[in-house]
């Protein structure tokens, strides 16, 4: 019994050990489960990638102030220049303006197209601006035609002033068209005066300001010079039978005059 007594009991110590190991792994357990629960929650001092970051500036939205009233109450895709002016063209004028061109080419320039502020406006004031100069030509044509072509007044010519580049060119067409005609005209007139006034000695000229004339102008021209030869050589063979019968007894002299016809032989054989 002494024995017992002096060595401790072997079993409650093992038994002792025993709790002590289950203790100390249910530590490490709870440890572990911990370190795996802070490893899947975020840190409260670090954001999370997949949240967007708060203090982000947010993308501006429009400023509804700053769109043209037009352009908000849909009236039309004119829009307003930087000096406040509108510019480009509303649907109407545009349509306008298509009816105007419509207009001019069939050759109608009385339209006008009304005229705004902007840059349509200035559209709109140079094309009345073309219209105008189109009409006042076509006037002023019309008052030559009647002048020159009527009443046979070749001294008038189209004038319109203030016209610039082809404008020009196309009334100076007109008035060279006048004075090409007009210049044989004159000279016809020069050559049948003289005639009448017994004067055969004139010719009409076959050319204008150094050119040939061409086509009609100078198969006329050749017309009368022939007339006139033919009048002066009849003229000259009846002065000469005359003087030679009448003045000198020479009564077997006859009036010679080569290629005439119709009512030059007539007078030909009527002087013999």
């Amino acid at each position: 019994m002494a024995s017992d007594s002096e060595h401790p009991d072997v079993s409650s110590s093992d038994e002792e050990g025993e709790v002590s190991e289950d203790v100390a792994s249910d530590d490490v357990a709870e440890e572990a489960s911990a370190e795996e629960t802070s490893a899947e929650e975020p840190s409260a001092e670090e954001p999370s990638a997949e949240e967007p970051d708060e203090e982000e500036t947010p993308a501006e939205e429009p400023d509804e102030e700053a769109v043209p009233e037009a352009a908000s109450s849909g009236e039309d895709s004119a829009s307003l220049s930087q000096n406040g002016q509108k510019s480009g063209m509303t649907a109407a004028e545009t349509e306008e303006l298509l009816d105007v061109l419509k207009d001019m080419r069939r050759g109608d320039f009385t339209r006008r197209m009304s005229v705004s502020e902007g840059q349509s406006g200035q559209v709109a004031q140079a094309l009345n601006n073309v219209i105008e100069q189109n009409e006042s030509l076509v006037n002023e044509l019309s008052r030559v035609r009647v002048s020159v072509g009527k009443q046979g007044e070749l001294d008038q010519r189209v004038s319109l002033p203030g016209l610039t580049g082809d404008w020009v060119n196309a009334m100076n067409a007109v008035n060279d068209l006048i004075v090409d005609l007009g210049m044989p005209i004159s000279a016809m007139r020069r050559v049948i005066d003289a005639v009448g006034r017994g004067d055969l000695s004139q010719k009409m000229d076959l050319e204008t300001d150094g050119r040939p004339l061409r086509g009609e102008l100078r198969r006329t021209g050749k017309t009368i010079n022939v007339m006139v030869d033919r009048l002066d050589t009849f003229a000259g063979e009846v002065t000469r039978v005359a003087r030679e019968v009448g003045t000198e007894g020479k009564l077997g002299g006859r009036a010679e005059i080569e290629g005439v016809s119709g009512t030059w032989e007539d007078l030909t054989d009527n002087v013999n």
